[in-house]
């Protein structure tokens, strides 16, 4: 097992999204966006943490927590069914879909609800359990740790977007909107929202959107990404790492450091 670099970007989905609060009011048919989420971990290994992060102690922070974790865990149940290597980050994946539920209605609402298991307290709750567990994870730095949540809009420039949802992003995950030129200019929109990703993850993911993921149709990104840089609790010895074969696939093969 490698030391460092640990990476894994989530999946990026582009959503047809019905006549909800993220259309523009008047507008008929599709509202085509793209939904991207960033998780990147990194740790060093020469000292063991002299705190921990603790549990959410909040009613808050709980409801938060049972909502992400019910997620994650069902999200794992589908992913583990893929052959290889995974890694991935429910809370960050929960994130982009909590603000994108934030601007459904009617039927979507009630599917996203389910998948999100949206609390009995119903979405302002859930809503503001998010803002109070985003506001800890951002302050949340030591000599021994860094934990930095970043969320970002970037929507079509003169699209008119709910004032409502555009509130709620805003207000409870911090995630302002940003215009960009979607229908003239996607290449360029992409580059910009890579750039964005490359700052928040300290240039760790350098290609979040590949090349022909945005499009002229595309209205709104909803991007989230989290960075962690945190030491071991218990370090690796290095007398202990010796080469080893590890798959890279059903074929291939390479030898990297494997404890």
């Amino acid at each position: 097992m490698s030391k460092r670099g640990h990476t894994r970007r989530a999946p990026t989905a582009e959503i047809g999204h019905r006549r909800a609060g993220l259309r523009a009011r008047g507008a008929m048919g599709l509202l085509c966006f793209a939904l991207c989420a960033v998780f990147i971990a990194s740790c060093g290994s020469t000292v063991t943490p002299r705190r921990r992060l603790g549990l959410p102690a909040s009613p808050r922070a709980r409801l938060f927590a049972s909502a992400t974790n019910a997620f994650g865990f069902q999200l794992w149940s589908e992913l583990r069914r893929t052959p290889g290597n995974l890694i991935v980050s429910p809370a960050s994946l929960a994130i982009a879909l909590d603000m994108t539920y934030a601007g459904a209605r009617a039927r979507t609402a009630e599917e996203m609800g389910r998948v999100l298991h949206v609390p009995a307290e119903g979405a302002d709750a859930l809503h503001a359990a998010a803002q109070e567990v985003l506001s800890v994870w951002s302050s949340e730095s030591s000599d021994d740790y860094t934990l930095a949540v970043a969320n970002r809009l970037f929507g079509e420039q003169g699209y008119e977007f709910e004032p409502a949802f555009l509130q709620i992003t805003e207000e409870r995950y911090g995630a302002r909107l940003e215009a960009l030129d979607f229908a003239d200019g996607p290449e360029p929109a992409r580059a910009h929202i890579n750039e964005w990703a490359m700052a928040q993850t300290l240039d760790r993911i350098p290609d979040l959107l590949p090349a022909g993921s945005i499009r002229r149709e595309t209205r709104l990104v909803l991007a989230n990404a989290v960075y962690l840089l945190a030491r071991w609790q218990a370090p690796f010895d290095a007398s202990m790492t010796e080469p080893a074969p590890f798959a890279v696939d059903a074929e291939r093969r390479v030898m990297v450091p494997t404890m």
